[in-house]
C-alpha cells in the first residue's frame, strides 16, 4: 500500500502541472476529473495505511503515517510526500475572492481609516521599575552581584597562581626544575597545536563543500544566480500560458453559446416537425 500510495502522489502532481499549464479547455476539462479522481484515491489509500498501521495496536489514528522507511528504501526527500493544493482552488474562485478583498477594504476604510492591515506590535511590559525605591534596590542587587562575581574570579586566579607556585617548587625539589626557554617551548608548541588542528578543520570543511559542489548537492553561487534567472523565466512562461488559457476559455464558451443558437435556430424545427 505504501509503494501505491506513492505512486499515487507522484502521478498527482504530474497531473497537476499539467493542468496548470495546458491551454486546451477541454484537455483541462479532462485532466481537472482525473485530477480530483486521484485525490480521492489518495484520501482512500491514506485511510487504509493509517487503519492498517493502528490495527493491531494500541495507538490512536491519527492524520498522519510513517513512511520514513519507504522514503529512505526508495531514496527520496520528504518533499515527495508533500502534497500541494491544487492551483485552480485559487483561480477558480479569483473572482470572488476579489470581490472579498474589495470588500473588506471597503470596511476597514470605512471605520479604521485605511485599507492597510494593522501592525502588530510587540507589546512588552515592564512590571519590575514600579517606583524608585524598587528601582535602587534591583541596582544595588544587581551591583553587589557584580562584585561578588568578580571577587570570585580575582580568588580562583590567585589560587591557580599559588598552585602554579607549589607545583614549580615541587618540581625544584624533585630535580625536574623546567628553565624559561623549556616553558616557552611548550607553550609555543600549544599554539602551533591549536593553530594546526584550525587550519585543519578548515581544509576538510573546504574539500566537504567542494565534494557537495561536485555531487550536485549543493548550489555554488553561480548556480543560485543561474537558478533565480531559471525561476523568473520559469514565472514569466506560466503567466503567458495563464493570459492564453484564459483567452482560450473565453473563446470556447462563445463557441459554446454560438452553437447552442446555431442548434436553436436551424435544428430546432427539424426536432420538433420529427417529434
Amino acid at each position: 500500500i505504501n509503494a501505491e500510495y506513492m505512486g499515487y502522489i507522484e502521478c498527482y502532481k504530474k497531473l497537476e502541472d499539467s493542468h496548470d499549464q495546458i491551454v486546451h479547455p477541454q484537455k483541462r476539462k479532462l485532466l481537472k476529473e482525473m485530477l480530483e479522481n486521484t485525490l480521492l484515491r489518495i484520501i482512500e489509500l491514506k485511510g487504509d495505511l493509517i487503519s492498517y498501521h493502528t490495527e493491531n495496536t494500541n495507538a490512536v489514528q491519527g492524520d498522519f503515517i510513517n513512511l520514513d522507511e519507504m522514503l529512505i528504501d526508495l531514496k527520496l526527500n520528504p518533499d515527495a510526500v508533500e502534497i500541494p493544493v491544487p492551483r485552480y482552488f485559487r483561480e477558480e474562485e479569483r473572482d470572488r475572492l476579489n470581490e472579498r478583498n474589495q470588500i473588506l477594504d471597503k470596511l476597514l476604510k470605512e471605520y479604521c481609516g485605511t485599507d492597510q492591515p494593522e501592525i502588530e506590535v510587540d507589546e512588552q511590559y515592564n512590571d519590575i521599575l514600579k517606583n524608585e525605591t524598587e528601582a535602587l534596590w534591583i541596582i544595588q542587587k544587581m551591583e553587589r552581584g557584580r562584585q561578588g562575581i568578580m571577587r570570585g574570579l580575582t580568588a580562583k586566579s590567585a589560587k591557580k597562581i599559588e598552585l602554579k607556585k607549589f607545583e614549580k617548587q615541587k618540581a625544584i625539589s624533585e630535580g625536574k626544575d623546567i628553565s624559561e626557554e623549556q616553558e616557552r617551548f611548550f607553550a609555543v608548541m600549544v599554539i602551533q597545536k591549536y593553530y594546526r588542528g584550525f587550519c585543519d578543520r578548515r581544509t576538510v570543511h573546504n574539500l566537504k563543500e567542494e565534494e557537495l559542489e561536485f555531487l550536485g548537492m549543493k548550489m555554488t553561487s553561480n548556480n543560485e544566480v543561474e537558478r533565480k534567472v531559471q525561476q523568473k523565466s520559469v514565472e514569466e512562461v506560466r503567466q503567458k500560458r495563464k493570459m492564453i488559457q484564459d483567452k482560450h476559455v473565453n473563446e470556447y464558451q462563445e463557441g459554446l453559446v454560438k452553437i447552442k443558437e446555431f442548434i436553436n435556430f436551424n435544428e430546432k424545427p427539424c426536432l420538433l416537425y420529427t417529434s
